[in-house]
């Protein structure tokens, strides 16, 4: 019970650094693609014209119902661009929670004398980031499908294509690359990227607290998003062995940057002695 308030409250630090920037980047998500969907299946134009020389009755050149494809509408509602701007913003906020609370207090020494072990701290971080890179992916997940039943209430349903929604997921890059629903091994090479990308935070969040000079290992956290468009069996096993072997580097290497601080800290004491 001890060791789980103590990872609360260390969660809980973290959460105050979050969500006065992170609950309006949600906010601006969903209002600003619900009002580019909304406005575009509203003003759009129903009625198509068909070729009248493919017809021998008049009966048959009357204007169909006609409408564009769901992820086409996405497309034109800036759903790709407001997303990447939402995830970059994100993962800002989450690598610039240890420099934010450096700039209310000298925090470092304090988590080098946290009851718990350095590699709780190390993790509870790490998992955080996850979580909230998941929030926002659950986030973006629930607006298409909101988008959806807009979509639907729109478009007559004589122009709705069948699995409309499940098309839209295999046909559009943008949804096959972050919400791959057709493809098993994607899914779990996605799932891997953003635990990659936890930890990745975790690590520049230590360096930032402890002034470890690492950026070496941030470039190589990078290497395995280089990756991410290669295909098949054999892609999938190269990515995980790539992202495996970077994130094992970066754990043990992280004990390294407690032995700088260490290091810094006797140094100083010896200096003022």
């Amino acid at each position: 019970m001890v060791f789980y308030r103590r990872l609360t409250s260390i969660t809980n630090v973290l959460w105050a650094y979050t969500w006065k920037l992170f609950l309006p980047v949600l906010a601006l998500l969903g209002f600003s693609q619900g009002y580019f969907l909304y406005s575009n299946l509203k003003d759009a134009n129903y009625e198509n014209l068909y070729d009248t020389s493919r017809y021998l009755y008049s009966s048959d050149m009357e204007l169909k119902p006609w409408s564009l494809r769901f992820e086409e509408i996405l497309a034109r509602s800036h759903v790709k661009g407001i997303f990447i701007l939402a995830l970059i913003i994100t993962i800002i906020i989450l690598i610039s929670i240890s420099l934010r609370q450096k700039l209310v207090s000298k925090v470092e020494y304090t988590y080098l004398r946290l009851p718990v072990s350095k590699y709780t701290w190390f993790f509870t971080n790490a998992f955080y980031g996850i979580s909230i890179l998941a929030i926002l992916f659950a986030f973006q997940l629930i607006v298409i499908l909101i988008g959806y039943k807009m979509y639907l209430y729109f478009v007559p349903e004589e122009a709705v294509m069948t699995q409309g929604l499940f098309l839209a997921f295999a046909r559009w890059e943008f949804l096959y690359d972050f919400f791959p629903i057709i493809n098993p091994f994607k899914i779990i090479t996605n799932i891997i990227l953003i635990i990659h990308t936890g930890l990745i935070i975790a690590h520049v969040n230590m360096a930032v607290l402890l002034k470890s000079n690492r950026r070496f290992s941030h470039v190589v956290g990078l290497l395995p998003f280089l990756f991410n468009s290669y295909e098949g069996i054999g892609g999938f096993i190269f990515l995980v062995v790539v992202v495996v072997l970077i994130d094992w580097w970066i754990v043990t290497s992280y004990p390294l940057m407690f032995k700088e601080v260490d290091k810094e800290e006797d140094r100083v004491e010896y200096g003022q002695n």
